[in-house]
Parts: structure tokens; sequence; C-alpha cells
């Protein structure tokens, strides 16, 4: 029927609990993906936990918090088992090109926000180039 299938929905800090049920009630048949909003909750695991009470979300956009890149991937990995499995973690915030596949092959991530990693110049201003595209599809082994 041409209607949208799913939204996502950046907030700069995560809802509080009470909020999800009237939120996701409001369009329960739309799938939800929360954007960036894990990190800056009191118990991200613990929220994650909650969230998997509701079908349509789905996704969650994380980038594993503050810390070295070994710190955000072990904590990637946390978030996902949280999660569970027949629902995404999607990977972003500041990520390279070059950190794709340890993130992939350590976190068991498949899908990733790329952003800047992506852009020339690489800032959020700059045009998405077709050639960095492509070698992050590379870098993940796609055709």
């Amino acid at each position: 029927s041409g209607g949208v299938e799913a939204t996502t929905s950046k907030c700069s800090t995560a809802p509080a609990p009470s909020a999800i049920p009237a939120t996701i009630s409001a369009a329960p048949k739309l799938r939800v993906t929360f954007h960036r909003a894990i990190e800056s909750s009191m118990d991200p695991l613990e929220t994650l936990r909650a969230l998997r009470a509701y079908p349509g979300v789905d996704r969650v956009l994380a980038s594993g918090g503050r810390g070295c890149i070994a710190e955000r991937m072990e904590r990637l990995e946390e978030l996902r088992a949280a999660f569970g499995a027949e629902r995404s973690i999607i990977a972003g915030g500041n990520l390279t090109l070059e950190r794709l596949a340890p993130l992939r092959e350590k976190t068991g991530i498949r899908i990733f926000h790329l952003g800047r990693a992506v852009r020339t110049p690489e800032d959020h201003g700059g045009a998405v180039d077709s050639a960095k595209v492509r070698k992050a599809a590379d870098l993940l082994g796609l055709p």
C-alpha cells in the first residue's frame, strides 16, 4: 500500500522506561530503531532487555560508548547479547573503514552505520563517496 514500514528516531538521551509503552503502542505495527540513546541510559543492558518486550523494536544503533576500540567492541558484544539474536545492533559512531572487518569478526554485528567514513571530506557535510562505499563492501567481503 506504499505505507511506512519502519522509523528511526535520534534521541540525545534514553527514553524513560515509562515512555516506551506509550511510544510503541502509538503505532504498534511500525518497526522502530533506537538511534544512539542506549549508551545514555542508566543501565544499557537492562534497557535492551526491556526493549525485547516490544516486537517492533528490532534494531538499536549503538557506538559501544567511550574508550578505545577494544573497549567499545567488548561493550557492543555485551549489547548484542542483551538485545537477543533475533534483533540487530547497528554499529556506528566514529567508525573507520579499517575497523569494519575486525568489528564484525569480534562482535558478530552485521549492520554498520558508516556516516563520515564513506564521505569526502570525512565530515557530516561531505558527499557520499562511491569509492569509499565500494571499499567498505570489499572490506566486508560483499559482492
